[in-house]
């Protein structure tokens, strides 16, 4: 199982808010830096664009609650899914935010482990709020206008969702394996 580290006692209130409607979607994102911690814990809304994530998923594939219970992340922006969208024009409140922790520029994709963190919350969150999978989408098929964003960039869905489905021991002989001397 990946490590789970909740980090939303420090989350800025600049880039979270009450949420008020029901879960009922995932929405991917990948970032493209290595500070995303501390971006997406206020640091976007210093720099005057707040925006965040309700999960990060760092390289290792190590899971961090950025927003707290109750609260929801501005991730989304004008975005749509299916008919579903918030009076806000955004999916921010019925769609958790999860980012993937990359560096595009310098040719990362995500990795195996970032895979099998995501598979593994996402079993977590569908089984909590009783997500209908196929509301488990990138932020590219939601964004407004069309085409304005395209991550997760470097994202494999065949390889998601055969995780999702099938769970692999991947992560355990990983976990193992740094043990060792």
């Amino acid at each position: 199982m990946p490590e789970f580290t909740d980090v939303s006692l420090y989350t800025a209130p600049t880039v979270i808010r009450k949420r008020v409607l029901r879960r009922r979607g995932i929405c991917i994102h990948t970032s493209e830096g290595t500070s995303s911690l501390a971006w997406l814990q206020g640091g976007s809304a210093i720099a005057g664009r707040p925006a965040s994530s309700d999960f990060l998923i760092n390289r290792r594939g190590d899971i961090i609650q950025i927003v707290p219970p109750g609260y929801s992340a501005y991730h989304s922006g004008q975005a749509r899914h299916g008919l579903y969208q918030e009076p806000d024009r955004t999916v921010n409140q019925g769609y958790y935010g999860i980012e993937l922790e990359q560096m595009l520029a310098k040719g990362q994709v995500v990795t195996n482990a970032q895979y099998i963190g995501l598979a593994y919350l996402s079993r977590v969150l569908i089984t909590i709020n009783d997500i209908d999978v196929r509301n488990i989408v990138g932020h590219y098929q939601v964004a407004l206008p069309q085409g304005r964003k395209q991550d997760p960039t470097g994202f494999d869905w065949t390889i998601f969702t055969t995780e999702l489905i099938n769970p692999s021991r991947e992560w355990f002989a990983h976990k193992i394996a740094q043990e060792l001397p």
